[in-house]
């Protein structure tokens, strides 16, 4: 196994066969994010389906990238059409082509949650907590997401 490259060092890529980054060369500065109860993206209401819709980015999470314009998943998009799509099955849309899919995903999520582990510290009162009063939970500190939806519609624009 090749070592991968880090983001910072500029190499020129075909991305054709193999010869592509492991990871899209996106400098993210990091953002503080404030982990609230919502009332929004439930499980099921009006509103669910058009919520959930919104985390997708244009291009449904693919880029085209290089001289062929080939297309990638990106793994963040891959693992909100995951979420995506539990939702929908928690919500009574669960055949058995569903189950098949919903058993990748939540491997797929949990494989995600150990790659990328948050170590921000919790209080254990989630059950006892009165969630109307005390609707925040910690701060965590995130790589800055909209610079990602950025880079995914100006891949899509240049791929028309």
């Amino acid at each position: 196994m090749t070592e991968p490259k880090l983001p910072s060092e500029q190499v020129n890529y075909s991305y054709i066969d193999n010869d592509y980054p492991e990871t899209y060369p996106l400098d993210l500065p990091l953002v503080i994010m404030s982990v609230e109860e919502s009332r929004h993206y439930s499980i099921s209401g009006p509103d669910a389906l058009e919520e959930w819709a919104s985390s997708a980015s244009r291009g449904f999470g693919y880029l085209r990238l290089g001289k062929e314009k080939r297309r990638f998943a990106l793994s963040v998009f891959h693992q909100f059409h995951c979420l995506r799509l539990i939702r929908k099955a928690l919500d009574g849309t669960y055949d058995a082509g569903t189950k098949g899919h919903v058993q990748h995903c939540l491997t797929y999520l949990r494989q995600m949650i150990l790659c990328h582990p948050d170590l921000t510290l919790e209080p254990a009162d989630i059950i006892t907590r009165d969630k109307e009063v005390y609707r925040s939970g910690g701060n965590h500190i995130c790589r800055d997401w909209s610079k990602v939806y950025e880079m995914m519609n100006d891949n899509f624009e240049s791929s028309i």
